[in-house]
């Protein structure tokens, strides 16, 4: 290849690259976008703690530790599915969840916009609570 031929080529490769990158990703099912990253976690307790994870719409959890993000897991397709079917069926849009308690736990979901509720284990919204277990189950088991 020649050196002027070169010149072109690789720019342009990496410029489709970063295009493609950052281009809107497709959705897990129907005609609803898909979100970006959903936050969740609990705060508060004895020691006044914050236990903060992220799941990314591609499957990959984190958990922040010490303002960092830490991969902690890849969720499989299976789950992405059924998350994405029951963040559908909150409507956490129209939400109004604004608790705080002793322990308060939060559920943050990011797309075009940003939804963020936070409840107490007294609160009576079972469907938010139930979507917060199933975002557990992201997390790896802890060693016993």
């Amino acid at each position: 290849m020649s050196k002027k031929l070169s010149f072109i080529i690789i720019p342009a490769a990496a410029f489709a690259l970063m295009f493609s990158y950052c281009a809107p990703k497709g959705n897990l099912s129907g005609n609803h976008k898909a979100f970006d990253t959903i936050c969740f976690g609990k705060s508060g307790g004895f020691a006044n703690l914050t236990e903060k994870y992220v799941l990314e719409r591609d499957g990959h959890v984190y958990k922040e530790i010490k303002g960092e993000l830490e991969e902690i897991n890849k969720v499989k397709r299976p789950l992405m599915k059924q998350i994405k079917s029951e963040l559908d069926s909150l409507h956490l849009g129209t939400m109004e969840l604004d608790e705080v308690g002793n322990m308060t736990y939060f559920l943050e979901v990011i797309s075009d916009t940003v939804h963020r509720v936070t409840w107490t284990e007294s609160s009576e919204n079972p469907s938010v609570k139930s979507f917060y277990k199933t975002l557990v189950t992201t997390l790896p088991k802890q060693k016993q």
